[in-house]
């Protein structure tokens, strides 16, 4: 007989069903498309479908491929900066984020696991983060706030920047604007805590800052503490299995 999982809490399973619905809902779209072999749509299928099941460098080939038929896919564009980032591939990352800024800063992604979107600034902020550009993230970051009403991921990661090089209080001040966003949610209820006064500001190495890590890993804010984000994951909280547990990250 198994025993009862105490810790599947009703918002864990609200979050695990609703990642089901939107991952069966974007292979059953591009289901139709992957024997395309002649369009930059069948490309941006195959990358899609490839990248979900973890095979990084064949969905770049397939990214890269569909820009190649249409520079104006920016879809494309937006998951190959994704899958740079999560590979490490630093340069080729922020050269792809620079282009679709260049070319559509407007655009927005959208997340196959949840409604977020993801805006093309806050993209080009974690590449540019992950090059060691702090101040040129932070700045990416506040364009993707004023350009779009919807960007909550720009906000959760413009928070954790601030923690991580002293500027706590802004971070605070951030805390409201991504309370909804499923990948930072413990995130911001940390911090709501730290403005009550019942906990201490988590502690944020920006050394240590891993984009290309998947899942939502944790950090011990204080002992005794409740547990609360780092600045760890992909920007788009998508196109990996490992993502559709909360607490599974790559090695």
């Amino acid at each position: 007989m198994g025993s009862t999982n105490a810790s599947a809490t009703p918002w864990l399973v609200e979050v695990s069903q609703k990642i089901s619905a939107h991952l069966l809902q974007a292979l059953q779209s591009d289901a139709g498309r992957l024997g395309d072999t002649s369009s930059s749509l069948g490309a941006l299928a195959r990358g899609r479908t490839l990248a979900l099941a973890a095979y990084n460098q064949e969905a770049i080939t397939s990214y890269q491929e569909a820009v190649k038929r249409d520079p104006s896919m920016y879809e494309a564009q937006a998951r190959l900066t994704v899958l740079q980032i999560r590979t490490g591939q630093k340069e080729a990352a922020l050269a792809t984020a620079k282009r679709l800024v260049e070319q559509k800063p407007t655009f927005e992604l959208q997340e196959m696991t949840s409604e977020e979107r993801v805006s093309a600034y806050t993209l080009l902020g974690n590449a540019l983060l992950l090059n060691g550009l702090t101040d040129d993230a932070i700045q990416a970051y506040l364009a993707a706030l004023r350009t779009s009403v919807s960007e909550t991921t720009a906000a959760a990661r413009l928070a954790q920047v601030y923690i991580a090089i002293g500027k706590g209080e802004q971070a605070l001040e951030l805390a409201d604007s991504f309370a909804n966003n499923p990948r930072f949610r413990e995130f911001s209820a940390h911090l709501q805590l730290v403005k009550a006064g019942q906990a201490t500001m988590p502690h944020i190495d920006i050394s240590h800052l891993e984009l290309d890590v998947h899942g939502r890993p944790l950090s011990v804010a204080e002992e005794g503490a409740r547990l609360a984000p780092v600045v760890q994951g992909d920007t788009s909280w998508c196109a990996d299995v490992s993502d559709v547990l909360p607490g599974d990250a790559l090695p």
